[in-house]
């Protein structure tokens, strides 16, 4: 179970939400998510981009994220000697 709603999903679902109503309806318009625990965030559109191309046309929000979270873990990395990888790689 997360514990949290989380900001990328709030995120994905506010220009979701973006798309599918009028501009003005959604702007600035604050959203309640909340987990199947009960634990709240809240996502708000504050500014909206139309990205006209002759190729595309693409609707870009900027949303702010709020809410509160605890550490709920601690990892710890190890790296081996022989890991080519170990220092991290580039797409």
């Amino acid at each position: 179970i997360d514990r949290s709603p989380c900001g990328s999903g709030i995120q994905a679902r506010m220009a979701t939400f973006y798309s599918k109503n009028s501009k003005i309806k959604v702007l600035n318009k604050t959203v309640l998510f909340k987990s199947i625990i009960h634990s709240k965030f809240k996502g708000k559109i504050v500014k909206f981009f139309d990205n006209d191309s002759s190729s595309k046309r693409s609707f870009d929000v900027l949303v702010e994220v709020s809410g509160t979270a605890n550490y709920t873990g601690l990892n710890h990395f190890l790296v081996e000697d022989n890991d080519s990888l170990g220092n991290g790689f580039l797409i």
